[in-house]
């Protein structure tokens, strides 16, 4: 046990003993905070402290979907009355069962792909409470819900284990930057949503026409289809930090331009990060069997919470490019200052693109 972990296994100890709630069976209390998509601030007539979902994981800051897990969250248990079993603790907060109005709120998040189950090593969950997870992780994969809808996301212990290994400690932006919204962003679009694809594109991007492998859309005010692949997930490296990016690849058809009816392929990039990583640059450059092909600074959209930046990147792509791209063997790809090895899912994502007339 490290120093760090055994002071704050003394500091929890003194804790409990000073707070008889923390001894009983279960407290009931109202939640008054929600830090990510797993732990929460938790009041009750004995004061407050920190929980967490037991048997459960969430995306890391910088990885996709950590901001809309964490916001699910709050739309399920801020600033309502929930019953709360403490069962052990982690190096954040006292780990334990949650239930809402009878509701286990952990297997609630596991059902909406909210969350991975923990692999019961790390855990200690048996029994048929494990084999309940487990069915509810398995519908929710079945339908690509939620985390399982991004092919690929690596599980946030995996991604704590790489990200550990090889690098320092992330930049985090400070509360005070924000105004009392606690939000700020750098475009506008009346029909604000939750999902940054939406936020900045409309509801023609919104995902609810799926034929096959793809999705289509169609947004009437402006005349323009689009089609749009399966997310995947991206890892991306710099000498500062790890991230792991959402990548789409889109085909639009319609008035791109006035006056001129057309069609392009498109390739989107979301990253989340605890600080702006593609401000200064963001040129795309994507290297297929050693021939370049690049694609220049991309059109960048960016949000910002307290403690997560979110930029959504993207890139026109010819249709010659993307065939050189489908036929390499080996794909390479350097996005401002971070870097990444191309794998299967994005070559797939290419094919369906490639399925598609291009006029």
């Amino acid at each position: 046990m490290t120093r760090m972990l055994k002071i704050w296994a003394i500091a929890l100890g003194m804790f409990l003993l000073a707070n008889p709630l923390l001894a009983q069976r279960s407290m009931t209390g109202r939640v008054v905070g929600v830090l990510d998509g797993k732990t929460f601030v938790f009041e009750t007539a004995g004061g407050r402290l920190h929980g967490s979902v037991q048997y459960i994981d969430v995306p890391e800051p910088e990885q996709p979907l950590s901001r809309l897990i964490r916001e699910h969250l709050e739309r399920m248990i801020l600033n309502k009355e929930v019953t709360f079993f403490p069962n052990g603790f982690s190096q954040r907060a006292v780990v334990g069962s949650v239930l809402l109005d009878g509701r286990d709120v952990g297997q609630q998040l596991i059902r909406d792909g909210a969350t991975w189950q923990l692999p019961p090593e790390r855990s200690g969950q048996t029994g048929q409470d494990a084999a309940i997870y487990l069915l509810l992780e398995d519908l929710a994969r079945s339908e690509k819900r939620g985390i399982w809808s991004i092919e690929g996301l690596t599980p946030p212990w995996e991604f704590r284990s790489r990200k550990d290994r090889s690098m320092p400690e992330p930049f985090f932006l400070k509360a005070s930057n924000f105004n009392d919204a606690g939000e700020r962003k750098n475009y506008d679009y009346s029909n604000k949503s939750e999902d940054m694809w939406v936020e900045v594109g409309g509801e023609a991007l919104a995902r609810d026409g799926q034929t096959g492998p793809v999705f289509r859309g169609y947004d009437p005010a402006r005349e323009i289809r689009n089609t749009s692949t399966q997310s995947f997930a991206q890892f991306l490296k710099s000498e500062r930090d790890i991230l792991e990016a959402e990548v789409r690849m889109f085909h639009f058809q319609g008035t791109i331009t006035p006056r001129s009816a057309s069609s392009v392929f498109v390739i989107g990039i979301l990253a989340s990060s605890p600080g702006h990583r593609f401000a200064a640059m963001n040129d795309l450059t994507i290297v297929a069997d050693g021939l370049t092909v690049e694609l220049g600074p991309g059109q960048r959209f960016w949000r910002e919470s307290r403690d997560n930046v979110q930029e959504l990147l993207q890139y026109k792509v010819g249709r010659i490019d993307l065939s050189r791209l489908l036929q390499a063997k080996k794909v390479s790809i350097k996005l401002g200052n971070y870097t990444g090895d191309a794998g299967s899912s994005f070559k797939a994502a290419v094919r369906e693109l490639l399925k598609l007339p291009s006029s």
